[in-house]
């Protein structure tokens, strides 16, 4: 079994800087990194698209200032520790919920959640294509560049030419079709292509060429809410490893 390497990024739940956290409405720009209550960006394997929401503490009247109309952006510039790669995103906010008043009406809290602007374009139009004689990586190619507009591209070379018409239907909804023809070049007797978004852009891979990737750290099941004789510190470290449920 291969050794674990050393972590040369975030190793405790503290490990993280944010650099940029600004709302950018038709009224200008508002940095929110000072009324930041709580902030979750998910990044899935199994998800399209990144994703996340951040909860606010207001007393200033920033959401009166916002005006939201609907054409809202976040930007995001986060980073870990040592870690030169860090998440440099725009995302498109798309609900504001949990608006709760607070301290006798003077203060205000709310969660804005947002999302990856390909889902927007995804959710917005249907497209009706046909294709023949093309791998299913040539034609989520030109899905991505035509339809979803998308600059960060990564995409694993796939084995077989078919002929497809996709019917009338969402763009990320006729990725996803495609992805139960794809077989990866490299392992063909796999049908495991997954698409995907992470930090780095949005990405065409097999769980084949996943699995064979150095691991990170190590995830183990053990009992839950019992008191440690170790710092609170490593207490938090090892909950932060610890699987809540396997499927």
């Amino acid at each position: 079994m291969a050794e674990t390497p050393v972590r040369q990024g975030a190793t405790q739940h503290t490990d993280y800087s944010i650099e940029e956290l600004q709302i950018v409405s038709s009224k200008g720009k508002k940095d929110v990194s000072t009324i930041l209550v709580e902030l979750c960006y998910n990044e899935d394997l199994f998800n399209n698209f990144s994703y996340g929401y951040l909860s606010l503490k207001d007393s200033a009247g920033y959401l009166e200032a916002f005006q939201f109309s609907g054409v809202e952006f976040l930007q995001l510039t986060l980073t870990k520790a040592d870690n030169p790669i860090k998440i440099n995103k725009i995302f498109r906010i798309y609900k504001l919920a949990k608006r709760k008043p607070e301290g006798q009406g003077l203060t205000e809290t709310y969660t804005l959640y947002f999302c990856t602007e390909e889902l927007m374009l995804s959710e917005q139009y249907k497209i009706c294509k046909a294709y023949k004689g093309k791998t299913v990586r040539d034609i989520i190619n030109d899905i991505s560049d035509n339809d979803l507009m998308i600059n960060n591209l990564s995409l694993e070379e796939t084995t077989g030419t078919y002929d497809f018409i996709i019917p009338n239907i969402k763009p990320f909804d006729a990725i996803n079709w495609l992805l139960n023809y794809a077989r990866s070049a490299a392992n063909p007797e796999s049908a495991d292509m997954l698409f995907y978004e992470d930090r780095e852009g949005y990405k065409l891979r097999s769980l084949q060429s996943l699995y064979s990737q150095q691991p990170l750290d190590v995830y183990t099941f053990a009992p839950k809410n019992v008191p440690s004789l170790d710092s609170d510190i490593s207490n938090i470290q090892s909950t932060m490893t610890n699987a809540m449920t396997y499927e």
